[in-house]
């Protein structure tokens, strides 16, 4: 019974680390939507940015925009970063789970299996059980 029961906790123990990388997962890609909406957003500014340019009279104007063009193309820089981060992650957390799938399947696998020769070996011995409970009847008669 203890056996099983080890079983039964390494496999809720594993299963639950399954579920916090596929909850990892999902952030992460998430994440990588996020930023893909910054990149697009950054682009976006850029490119209108690009097309005030073309009309600006003074030098000031000038700078202001290409500072905007440099802080947008900065935060794409920093945007592709956080995506190669997270794909990164995503891959970690694949293998992992490539790796736990196989150990949670071989656990449950020998739970079944253990449960069975418990459950075998409960079978035998109510036989007796039941005996000795007869037997334990009949001395209380006789006392």
């Amino acid at each position: 019974p203890l056996e099983v029961e080890d079983l039964k906790d390494e496999i809720a123990g594993l299963n639950t680390r399954k579920a916090g990388f596929e909850e990892e997962l999902a952030m992460l890609n998430q994440e990588i939507l996020v930023q893909k909406g910054v990149i697009e957003k950054a682009q976006e500014l850029t490119k209108r940015y690009n097309e005030q340019i073309k009309e600006i009279k003074n030098s000031r104007q000038y700078d202001a925009l290409n500072k905007e063009i440099e802080y947008q193309d900065l935060e794409i820089q920093l945007a592709n970063k956080k995506n190669a981060s997270a794909e990164s992650k995503i891959e970690k957390l694949n293998e992992a789970l490539a790796v736990l799938n196989p150990k949670i399947a071989k656990s449950e696998e020998h739970l079944k299996h253990k449960e069975a020769e418990l459950e075998t070996i409960v079978a035998e011995t109510e036989k007796d059980e039941v005996a000795l409970m007869e037997k334990s009847e009949s001395m209380k008669m006789k006392i």
